[in-house]
C-alpha cells in the first residue's frame, strides 16, 4: 500500500450572526457567483472585520478562492470555447487580492477561528498559495485538531504516521483518527478517508511505533477497513486466515 497522504478540505458553516455587515455580505455571497456582487459581499466583510467579527475575516479568504475557482472555470470554458472559433468575455476584475485573502485567514486563525486554522494547515501542506511548511501546518492543524476539526484530526493523524510531520507526535495518531472515525460524517469523502484512516489504525498497532503494539487492535481495525470496502484490508486478512490455517496443522 502506497502512503496515503490525500488530504480532506473543511466546509464553512455560513450562520447568521448579530453583525448586519457580516450577514448582507453573507446574503450576496449567497445569492450569486459574479463578481461584481461578491466585491460587493467583500466590502461588507471588511466593514464587519473592522467592528470585529472574526468569521468575517474568514469569509473574504472565501470570497477569494471562489473567484479563484470561477477563475479557473472561466479559462477552461474559454479554452474550449477558442477552439471552435468563439470569443468569451473576460472576468470582471475582482477587489480582493490574495495578500490581503491570505492576510485575513491569518487574522481570523490568530482569533482563534477554526475555520481558518484548518486551512492554514491545508494551505502550508502544500495546497497551493503558500510555500509548503510542513512545520507550520502541523502547528495549525494541532490548533484546529485540539478543538474537534474533523478534517484536521485526519490531516494530522495521517501526515504523523505515514512520516510527514514530526514523529514526537506519533502517540497521538490513534486519538486523532479514532476521533476522525467516530464523527466525520462527509459522505463525499467518507468511504476513502475512513478507508485510509482504519488501515492507518491497523498499520499503528502492528507497528512498535509510539510504543502501542496491539494485535487485537490490529485485527480490529483491518476488520473495519475491509468492511468499509479496502481491497488492500480484504487481502491481508485471506493472507492472516491462510496463515493461521497453516499454523493449525
Amino acid at each position: 500500500m502506497g502512503k496515503p497522504l490525500h488530504r480532506l478540505y473543511p466546509s464553512a458553516k455560513l450562520s447568521v450572526t448579530s453583525n448586519k455587515d457580516y450577514n448582507r455580505g453573507i446574503y450576496l455571497m449567497q445569492k450569486t457567483k459574479y463578481c461584481a456582487p461578491l466585491s460587493k459581499a467583500a466590502e461588507h466583510f471588511r466593514i464587519a472585520a473592522k467592528q470585529g467579527s472574526t468569521e468575517a475575516y474568514s469569509r473574504i479568504f472565501d470570497l477569494y478562492m471562489s473567484y479563484v475557482l470561477q477563475e479557473w472555470s472561466h479559462s477552461l470554458a474559454s479554452d474550449q470555447l477558442a477552439k471552435i472559433g468563439i470569443s468569451h468575455k473576460t472576468l470582471t476584475p475582482f477587489s480582493i487580492s490574495m495578500t490581503e485573502a491570505i492576510e485575513a485567514l491569518h487574522k481570523a486563525a490568530e482569533l482563534n477561528d477554526l475555520y481558518a486554522q484548518t486551512w492554514l494547515g491545508l494551505l502550508y501542506d502544500g495546497a497551493h498559495l503558500l510555500q509548503s511548511n510542513r512545520e507550520r501546518s502541523a502547528f495549525w492543524y494541532t490548533k484546529a485538531a485540539a478543538k474537534g476539526c474533523n478534517v484536521a484530526c485526519y490531516n494530522l493523524g495521517i501526515g504523523t504516521y505515514w512520516g510527514k510531520f514530526s514523529q514526537s507526535q506519533i502517540g497521538q495518531v490513534p486519538y486523532l483518527l479514532e476521533r476522525f472515525v467516530n464523527t466525520f460524517t462527509n459522505l463525499k469523502y467518507c468511504q476513502t478517508a475512513t478507508q485510509t484512516a482504519y488501515l492507518t489504525l491497523a498499520f499503528f498497532y502492528r507497528s512498535n511505533r509510539g510504543g502501542e503494539k496491539d494485535l487485537i487492535k490490529y485485527k480490529k481495525y483491518l476488520g473495519l477497513a475491509a468492511c468499509s470496502g479496502s481491497e488492500d484490508a480484504q487481502r491481508q486478512l485471506i493472507n492472516l486466515k491462510r496463515l493461521k490455517d497453516c499454523i493449525s496443522l
